[in-house]
């Protein structure tokens, strides 16, 4: 079960009209989770945790990816989260260096946040034949709504975790964690959420392999200014390990990044147990999996 996490966060002053000045302080941000183990880094990674989102309805394997709203010119901040969930293949080198860069990279001012997201994306990048699950938005925003909407996103965020062991701040030690069999080798999720002034390129109105690598590509175009940034991953810790089966409870927006089998919550068609899929076999009984994951139906935000 995925229970601790890590982040890290860095924000800054704001260019902003004289009609507005109030908001052009330096951003501050207090760091309250409730789910699990985390690390973070706003620049602010997170590790999401127990106490996730619950899925109301089952998700349906077919269904369409929710297309992008096209971009309003109203708005001079970009706010855009990019959630990707990678694999057991990739997951303990991204977690590695995820906490080095949350150690090393200085994230004070433009110039840091900026260095930090690029090497963040870069790294994603480099593991995108692992990535499993994603999802990602953008949204145009006023001066005045634009520090208000990135707190109430990252907070989201940050609240499906119980403890924050790595990255920036006041830091949580890490809970007494034995990985689980039933769990499998595990997952990892990664969110970068940044706000900026500027444009960038207009998101795709889909979730696969190729836009995922577009949009870590184009994440910061040079005339792009990166005003604050929170990274968030969960797990953060080796032995705290989050299986596809509970990730898609945890979180219920992210869509498969493909239709194979191998992944995804299943049920036993001997003892009706629910497990997943990558373990290959039912954890209770012993009988084979299914070849293929149960049905993923689209998320309804409520």
């Amino acid at each position: 079960m995925a229970t601790a996490g890590a982040s890290y966060l860095s924000t800054g002053p704001s260019t902003i009209p004289d009609s507005e000045r109030e908001v052009a302080a330096p951003w501050t941000k207090s760091a309250v989770g409730v789910g699990a183990c985390s690390a973070t880094y706003l620049v602010l990674f997170a590790i999401l945790g127990a106490i996730g989102w619950v899925l109301t309805k089952p998700r349906s394997q077919g269904a369409a990816p929710r297309r992008q709203p096209a971009r309003r010119n109203a708005g001079a901040y970009e706010l855009r989260r990019v959630s990707i969930a990678f694999d057991w293949t990739a997951r303990a080198r991204i977690q590695q260096a995820l906490d080095h860069i949350a150690r090393t990279v200085p994230m004070h001012d433009d110039a840091g946040r900026r260095d930090a997201l690029l090497r963040t994306a870069a790294l994603l990048a480099e593991s995108i034949g692992a990535a499993r699950y994603a999802a990602h938005q953008s949204l145009r925003k006023e001066a005045s709504s634009a520090e208000r909407d990135f707190v109430a996103m990252t907070d989201g965020l940050r609240a499906r975790y119980r403890h924050e062991t790595r990255g920036q701040g006041n830091l949580d030690a890490a809970p007494d964690m034995k990985a689980r069999a039933d769990e499998g080798l595990g997952l990892v999720v990664v969110t970068l959420v940044v706000c900026g002034l500027g444009a960038s390129p207009q998101l795709p109105g889909r979730v696969d392999r190729d836009a995922l690598a577009a949009i870590l590509r184009d994440i910061a175009p040079p005339s792009f200014r990166v005003v604050a940034l929170e990274v968030v991953w969960s797990p953060a810790e080796e032995n705290d390990r989050m299986s596809s089966a509970e990730l898609e409870v945890h979180y219920p927006e992210l869509m498969r990044v493909d239709s194979g089998g191998g992944i995804g919550r299943v049920q036993c068609t001997f003892c009706s147990g629910v497990f997943p899929a990558e373990l290959g076999r039912c954890p209770g009984c012993g009988a084979p999996g299914p070849s293929a994951p149960a049905p993923q139906q689209p998320y309804v935000q409520r």
